[in-house]
């Protein structure tokens, strides 16, 4: 994921009188945010052997499910957060947000006795439609050669 944020310090207050604003304190963010490979999923199948009177059915018989789900690879931003500087050289800081991912596209392919199950796509989408924010807590640590203004 690459993402470009643009911060803003609703409560910055000024150092010396020729500075920049001090980039310490709360924090409000809104961006962007790129997904290379937007989707996820996985292949199931029936664990148990499966039989039919003395007849056992074969993997291929019994079939499998295959699950993809995509979202949007552009995705906005929005978070806040708290800058504190630990020294001339060191800061923290504290992000907690949200990536917007739109609404889920389900794809299912299902072969053998499971080929029914790809019906339930739709349905699946559905059921995920709800989900469409996806959280983002972050901790990072800054360390300036040339010390933090």
């Amino acid at each position: 994921t690459v993402t470009l944020r643009a911060d803003h310090y609703p409560f910055a207050g000024r150092g010396r009188a020729d500075s920049l604003p001090q980039r310490r304190g709360l924090r409000l963010s809104a961006g962007l945010g790129w997904r290379s490979n937007p989707s996820f999923g996985g292949q199931f199948r029936l664990a148990e052997t499966y039989a039919i009177g003395s007849f056992q059915l074969t993997d291929l018989q019994r079939g499998y499910v295959q699950t993809i789900i995509t979202m949007s690879a552009l995705q906005p931003y929005a978070g806040i957060g708290y800058d504190l500087r630990m020294s001339r050289y060191m800061s923290l800081g504290l992000d907690a947000g949200t990536f917007y991912i739109g609404k889920p596209r389900v794809q299912m392919i299902a072969t053998g006795l499971l080929s029914d199950i790809a019906r339930n796509e739709k349905q699946l989408e559905k059921n995920l439609s709800p989900f469409r924010w996806f959280p983002h807590v972050g901790i990072k640590f800054n360390y300036s050669l040339q010390g933090i203004h």
